[in-house]
């Protein structure tokens, strides 16, 4: 039978016409290669020729094959070649070794050549088209050299499984192309494979790794690219398989894979991932490579992975859908060193992980993050609800971010030296150290820290804490922040989009400290002062862009020297039980949105005894988004206890200026109440201080300047006061409609006052100032209102009242009056005052005016007064009751009002005087 099957086709003809059929040299069935089936031959060599297979053909353990240049084998139906003994495929590059089906229709017309040898051998320069697997390699015992093999047109290109305890395979110099399935599959495998020089290109996957897979696989100075889905899918079974398996990436680019609009240049999975997988690590090694263009999808993805560890080094990643992504990670390491990551239109890296050691160096991240809903540049995240396996999370969870290049570009994410966990400066907990400094650099918070009393924590100048989410730093013990104007320390949130990113530094030492040179940025309340007994020195602290600037709830003093507070909601809020005396010098409180300074205090007897002390601070347009001044006081549900919890506020030598919206000082449900402005500037505000329902409260002005306030200068209701308003000028206030007075002192209707205060009074001081030009059509530039039957005293003396619109002067239900030595000069009014009061003194004062009536007054007496038109006088008293001494009221007497002693003239305001200031801000 032997020599039955065997056909011998040979044509001698010259020229041999091929009607769209193979020309054969022989044509094999299925045992004719079983070299030793029937026969001792153990040698086989086919010569260059073109030879048809119509079965399987096996070359047994002890035999050997040798396929001479030029040798091509056409294989009908579902046939193979199978090798357990030797393989020697001689292919040259000009004369390779083909194996092809008879038919080439299909991806699968054929088996392909499946290599299980015992005994070695080689394969050289062999193309194989349009088989099921077009190159098998399984458990090889003794692995022929492969190098020079193309596979075309195949289902599968090249198998490779090589399970136990078996030598490794190299593939070298090889290109699997257009392949439905997959380039190059890797099964059931556990010994080491090497790929070099490896071209895989328009496949299903460029290689694909599954099943059970262990041991290194080496891909070097290859490339697996335009692909249709991954360059390299690696989807691993679950369960306790003792893997370990290490892909290692070397001198390789991968390009423009998931080219059909999904798959990654890197993919990995598990299947059914359980807790025993732990010890099935994979590890990825990137070195000297390219991962390109992969738009559609992430460069490096992780899904599934229990022990994983990424390293990219000396490699470029562009212009893909995203860098190194890991969503779903247990335990997962990425280290990057030398590399760039650059265009990628998502993430440049985004990790999910229960637990990570992850170091980045050397390394440049640049416009990442480039489509919608890729919020950051890089991400590290701890993952919520995985499983761990230690009990000691600190070193579990401690990622090391070291950045050692020169030049950074930054893609919108910081650069970390270290990572805290939730106890990592909770620095007693789990050790004797009670000591902590953090050196210059840049650290990733990822849960509350706590210093606690007795313990001290120092950071160093140039120290960066960036928090995750809504975690805080709390201080009990000591703190001791050491930046410097160069190098100032810093605390921000790790994402800067919202005002209260993450919660803030609270400070509620028991053990004293330093503040120093300290930037806080977008925290729920960038520095919260409370309950401490031994508070630190606070200097140089900068708040930006918190929800509130800095919160105080303290009972005993606090100093605030050179702060600044800006583009905060408030920029500092006195908030619930405060006492003792507060002080804001050298400082900026400005462009905060609502209030520059907010006190809102409890009701009841507290014995607070508050005082604000504002000193050589500037308070600029606050109140930006509508409401809110500069200085805002109010009390809730305030009742007659709160008359022992004194308010006090000092305003020296500071400004508070373009707050437009709102008044610059305001006192809401106020007992017991006191503001001092001295030697300051209130500019451009909605108003100057305002008090509309004050049971007590006391407003003292001297050597200052209201100017331009839209509103009211001073707006004063209140049951009790004693105000006295000294060498200042008060100018162009009252500008908008129903402002209808510079300064209004009103007693508050229907508020009784404290009957056990033996010096119930209504007592308003004015000394020595300049009312001038409260301009809006009805503006008085002075209104007093007290009570009848109450102690009422407005005194007036050596104060100038000019062109104010409306009058310069209203007094209503006012009794102790006193109005000497003024100037009144208001040639647009029709009256200079008007009284509706009893018991005045009006003498030496100088009307000096061009309207038809200086006085309309139905009180006596009037005497010793310069007027400049005493006809219209007279014409005024005569519908009076006598006057004594009227005739000492005249044009002619020309007595003059004593000026302020410092005669310093007012420049624009022709003859009147004024007073000079001298604000250090």
């Amino acid at each position: 039978m032997h020599s039955v099957i065997k056909l011998l086709l040979v044509f001698c003809a010259s020229a041999i016409v091929n009607a769209g059929f193979p020309v054969f040299t022989q044509i094999y069935s299925k045992n004719d290669l079983c070299i030793g089936c029937n026969s001792t031959t153990t040698q086989y060599t086919i010569a260059s020729g073109s030879y048809l297979i119509i079965g399987d053909l096996t070359v047994n353990v002890g035999e050997t094959l040798t396929l001479q240049p030029g040798v091509t084998f056409v294989f009908q139906g579902n046939t193979k070649l199978i090798v357990y003994g030797r393989i020697s495929i001689l292919g040259t590059v000009s004369m390779p070794v083909e194996m092809k089906a008879l038919f080439e229709s299909s991806y699968s017309a054929w088996g392909g050549l499946t290599v299980s040898t015992r005994n070695g051998g080689s394969i050289s320069n062999l193309l194989i088209k349009h088989a099921a697997i077009g190159l098998k390699v399984t458990n090889c015992t003794n692995p022929p050299t492969i190098n020079g093999v193309t596979v075309d047109h195949n289902n599968i290109g090249i198998q490779v499984s090589q399970w136990g305890a078996l030598p490794s395979v190299t593939i070298a110099n090889s290109v699997v192309i257009n392949s439905p399935d997959y380039g190059v599959l890797i099964t059931n495998s556990t010994s080491d494979i090497v790929f070099t020089n490896l071209t895989s290109k328009t496949n299903g996957q460029g290689m694909h790794l599954a099943g059970a897979v262990a041991g290194t696989i080496l891909v070097t100075k290859s490339s697996l690219s335009f692909n249709y889905y991954e360059g390299i899918w690696i989807l691993l079974a679950g369960g306790t398989l003792n893997q370990n398996l290490s892909l290692n990436i070397d001198s390789t680019s991968l390009v423009s894979n998931g080219i059909l609009g999904f798959g990654c240049g890197i993919d990995y999975s598990r299947d059914n991932v359980t807790s025993q997988d732990i010890s099935d690590p994979f590890n990825l090694l990137v070195n000297n490579s390219i991962i390109e263009g992969n738009n559609n999808a992430t460069a490096i993805e992780f899904d599934q992975c229990y022990s994983c560890s990424v390293q990219v080094i000396n490699s470029i990643l562009k212009g893909n859908g995203g860098g190194i992504k890991s969503p779903t990670a247990r335990q997962m390491n990425v280290v990057v060193d030398r590399s760039r990551f650059d265009a990628n239109l998502g993430y440049a890296i985004n990790l999910y992980a229960s637990q990570t050691n992850s170091r980045i160096t050397n390394s440049i991240f640049v416009n990442s993050a480039q489509m919608e809903n890729s919020f950051y540049g890089l991400q590290f995240e701890f993952l919520i609800g995985s499983l761990l396996h230690s009990t000691n999370m600190h070193s579990v969870i401690k990622l090391l971010l070291v950045f050692y290049a020169a030049a950074i570009v930054n893609a919108g994410f910081p650069v970390f030296t270290q990572i805290y966990s939730k106890s990592d400066l909770c620095i007693g907990c789990n050790s004797t150290t009670t000591q902590y400094t953090v050196p210059q650099g840049s650290y990733l918070i990822i849960g509350d820290l706590t210093v606690n009393a007795g313990e001290t924590l120092t950071l160093q100048p140039g120290v960066t804490f960036v928090f995750q989410g809504n975690t805080k730093l709390i201080v009990y013990g000591r703190i001791s922040i050491l930046g410097t104007v160069s190098m100032p320390v810093e605390m921000k949130s790790l994402f800067e989009s919202s005002y209260s990113a993450w919660g803030g530094l609270t400070v509620s030492t028991r053990n004293g400290g330093s503040i120093s040179n300290l930037l806080i940025k977008h925290a729920a309340i960038g520095l919260k002062v409370t309950n401490c007994t031994n508070p630190p020195t606070i200097n140089a602290v900068t708040v930006d862009h918190n929800n509130i600037g800095i919160q105080v709830s303290q009972t005993s003093d606090i100093v605030f020297t050179n702060l600044t507070s800006k583009t905060n909601g408030q920029g500092m809020h006195l908030a619930g039980a405060v006492a003792g005396t507060i002080l804001v010098t050298k400082s900026n409180l400005s462009f905060n949105y609502y209030e520059g300074i907010w006190i809102l205090l409890a009701a009841g007897t507290l014995n607070r005894n508050l005082s604000l002390n504002i000193d050589s601070t500037s308070f600029v347009s606050n109140g930006i988004l509508g409401f809110g001044g500069a200085i805002d006081y109010s009390r809730d549900n305030v009742t007659s206890q709160d008359i022992s919890d004194p308010f006090n506020l000092l305003v020296n030598n500071s400004i508070i200026e373009g707050n437009n919206n709102a008044t610059a000082i305001e006192f809401d449900q106020c007992y017991s109440c006191s503001v001092q402005v001295i030697n300051s500037i209130l500019k451009g505000n909605g108003g100057g201080i305002k008090s509309p329902t004050a049971r007590q409260m006391n407003v003292v002005v001297d050597r200052s300047r209201f100017d331009a306030n839209l509103g009211y200068a001073i707006n004063l209701y209140a049951s009790q006061t004693n105000s006295r308003i000294t060498n200042s000028i008060f100018v162009n206030s009252a500008q908008v409609e129903n402002s209808f007075y510079g300064l209004q002192f009103e007693f508050l209707i229907g508020l009784t006052p404290l009957q056990d205060d033996p010096d119930q009074r209504f007592i308003v001081t004015m000394t020595n100032n300049v009312v001038y030009r409260n301009n809006f059509t009805t503006t008085v530039g002075l209104f007093t209102n007290g009570t009848s039957g109450s102690q009422n005293n407005i005194l007036l003396s050596n104060n100038y009242f000019l062109e104010n619109q409306g009058q310069d002067v209203i007094f209503q239900n006012d009794s102790g009056m006193s109005i000497t030595r003024n100037y009144f000069n208001n040639p647009l009014a029709q009256c200079d005052i008007t009284m509706r009061a009893s018991i005045p003194n009006v003498a030496d004062n100088r009307f000096w005016t061009s309207s038809n009536a200086n006085l309309a007054t139905t009180i006596r007496p009037i005497l010793s007064n310069d007027f400049k038109d005493a006809n219209a006088l007279g014409a005024q008293l005569q519908t009076l009751p006598v006057v004594p001494n009227q005739s000492s009221n005249s044009a002619s007497l020309m007595r003059t009002c004593r000026a302020p002693s410092n005669q310093t003239r007012l420049h624009g305001l022709g003859d009147t005087t004024s007073f000079k200031f001298s604000l250090n801000i």
